[in-house]
């Protein structure tokens, strides 16, 4: 019977490595805990941007990002969230410049993971040629100067439609924008240079394994 020990499924053996504990769900159980927090000191904006950051979490942690890419997506979430909660951006003046910059850089590789895994772009395994890399690399600048450009939109319409304050000027805008630009270009560079180089400090093999198991 101990010989074939080894030979049992993997659920058999080991049920806690088939569920474990994820960051997603790490982020979920704090941000959960300061929205209720927060509901309790009867601070309701705060606790409403907390609970918009939870449920978001909640549909990331279903999406199935391999674990480096759902690190790196639920701490762009999590930017966004517990900065608008605790008055970050108008606080620290150079907090929202930061995270202009950070949420491409964080969230745009696994945008264009999800988007692979679908078939709408080649997988950024799928060759390790320099114009393959390259194209990865555009295709990843354009998607997140895209996503920052919807948003600036989207800020500015609230402004002319509900009559927020969320877009500060024209200068500060096209700021925005360069620094969201800066991070898409730091998160193409970064998804072109571990395609190209197999995965040198994150295992490519393992995540596109993780990956597409995910997508079936």
């Amino acid at each position: 019977m101990e010989g074939n020990e080894s030979e049992l499924p993997v659920e058999t053996r080991d049920p806690v490595t088939v569920r474990r504990l994820e960051p997603a769900d790490f982020f979920c159980g704090v941000t959960l805990i300061g929205a209720l927090l927060m509901a309790t000191a009867g601070s309701l904006d705060g606790a409403l941007f907390l609970a918009v950051t939870f449920m978001a979490l909640l549909v990331l942690r279903r999406v199935g990002l391999p674990t480096p890419f759902e690190v790196c997506f639920a701490t762009g979430i999590v930017l966004q969230g517990w900065g608008n909660a605790l008055l970050l951006f108008e606080r620290i003046d150079w907090y929202d410049k930061a995270v202009h910059f950070l949420t491409p850089m964080l969230v745009v590789p696994s945008l264009y993971l999800l988007l692979a895994r679908v078939g709408a772009v080649p997988p950024p395994w799928e060759n390790g040629l320099r114009r393959g890399a390259l194209g990865l690399f555009v295709v990843t600048v354009a998607l997140g100067t895209a996503l920052a450009t919807i948003w600036e939109l989207v800020e500015g319409g609230a402004d002319l439609l509900l009559g927020t304050g969320l877009a500060h000027g024209y200068l500060e805008t096209i700021a925005d924008l360069y620094s969201s630009l800066l991070g898409a270009v730091a998160a193409g560079a970064v998804l072109a240079w571990w395609a190209s180089t197999g995965g040198r400090d994150l295992p490519a093999k393992r995540v596109r394994a993780e990956a597409l198991a995910e997508g079936e």
